[in-house]
């Protein structure tokens, strides 16, 4: 089954806007689902990843704090009983400093792992993209786009210039 957080609002690139429905712009946060919020336990779901936003001067989340506080989580599952594991990660707004100044082992990867969740701005696609793609794959970091229907650029995307980004399958 579908699980989300439990948030009842959505959002454009500035505003709270009316949840859009299938097909527009915006569509696919988490208000627009109506599931029971939380409830991966009772389906059986007992490992989670923790992906806070990383984003300069608003979210200045790293590695070492993700994993410090997901470790503080988890003794407080240990100890209120709760059968789940929740592992560290980010999702990483393109631009972000961390991205492209060392040192680079403060990035918050999926589980410590090599696969980076990336965040596009929700009304372009940076020029930039396709040199940061190219260097984290350089750097042994997978990448993977992060909520890519909020993206209004990447929802009309040119199929051509999208098969050019060193992209690979996850």
């Amino acid at each position: 089954s579908l699980h989300d957080t439990g948030v009842t609002a959505c959002f454009s690139a500035s505003a709270e806007i009316p949840c859009p429905a299938p097909g527009d712009a915006f569509y696919g946060q988490d208000a627009t689902y109506s599931t029971h919020p939380m409830r991966l336990v009772d389906d059986g779901i007992t490992t989670a990843v923790a992906t806070p936003h990383v984003i300069d001067r608003v979210y200045p989340n790293t590695a070492t704090r993700a994993r410090a506080s997901v470790g503080e989580l988890n003794e407080r599952l240990g100890a209120a009983a709760v059968p789940r594991t929740v592992l560290s990660g980010g999702e990483i707004r393109v631009g972000c400093r961390h991205l492209t100044e060392p040192p680079f082992d403060s990035l918050p990867t999926l589980a410590g792992h090599r696969y980076l969740l990336l965040e596009l701005p929700a009304a372009f696609v940076p020029p930039s993209l396709e040199n940061l793609l190219f260097s984290l794959l350089a750097r042994g970091v997978s990448p993977v786009i992060a909520h890519p229907e909020r993206c209004i650029a990447v929802q009309a995307v040119d199929r051509e210039a999208a098969e050019r980004m060193p992209l690979r399958a996850v």
